[in-house]
């Protein structure tokens, strides 16, 4: 697994199963020619980052920062470490 830094477009609200938050996303492409890659954010319901994941909108644009391992469908799935999002930016300028 590697540590990836990743802006996201929200694709689908929240989903919990057996304690764990899902939320689907696609990467920001870098050019319009280019296919987004998907991303499957998770984490434990209980994380303080589970419960940021959870308030999560649909087209909302993000950055995420965790664990990433690819699937042989060609999603990343990542174990979320940090989201920020507009209203949390300041989070991420107190991280030292």
């Amino acid at each position: 697994m590697n540590v990836f830094l990743l802006g996201l477009k929200v694709t689908d609200t929240a989903q919990e199963s057996e304690g764990i938050i899902n939320v689907l996303a696609e990467a920001l492409p870098t050019s319009d020619r280019k296919t987004p890659t998907k991303v499957q954010l998770l984490q434990q319901k209980d994380h303080y980052v589970g419960k940021a994941l959870q308030k999560l909108e649909k087209d909302q644009s993000i950055l995420a920062v965790g664990l990433v391992k690819p699937t042989p469908e060609g999603m990343l799935k990542m174990n979320t470490m940090m989201v920020v999002n507009k209203d949390s930016f300041d989070d991420v300028l107190a991280i030292n």
